[in-house]
């Protein structure tokens, strides 16, 4: 596909073929050949030995296609959510502004709140 540059250089000509895509790809609920990835091994430390592979990392490189239409099923999923009332107070993951560290937050004060009650 083509390289991010060039599609935010020229992004007033292909938001109509971006949307074809992204639509034709949630009324088949595919997205396989997009989720390829380009994995390049990257050395975790400039400092640590490059001849052992374990001081190496993948980072994955998806293709802007394949990210556009993630987010356009997260916004789409967070929107069906909201306007039906699904939305759990315990959900933290795939939510705006909630991420691992909140969740962990909050088990940690649940945790603290129980030991107090028991010390009581």
């Amino acid at each position: 596909f083509l390289p991010e540059a060039t599609v935010k250089e020229n992004i007033d000509t292909l938001i109509p073929l971006l949307c074809k895509l992204v639509n034709q790809s949630l009324s088949t609920g595919s997205i396989d050949s997009l989720k390829i990835a380009d994995v390049i091994p990257t050395l975790k430390n400039p400092k640590l030995d490059p001849e052992d592979f374990k001081n190496y990392r993948p980072i994955s490189n998806l293709s802007f296609l394949g990210k556009l239409i993630e987010r356009v099923v997260l916004a789409r999923l967070n929107d069906h959510l909201e306007k039906n009332n699904m939305n759990l107070p315990q959900q933290s993951a795939y939510k705006k502004n909630f991420s691992t560290e909140t969740i962990l937050l909050k088990i940690t004060n649940d945790l603290l709140i129980a030991c107090d009650n028991k010390s009581a």
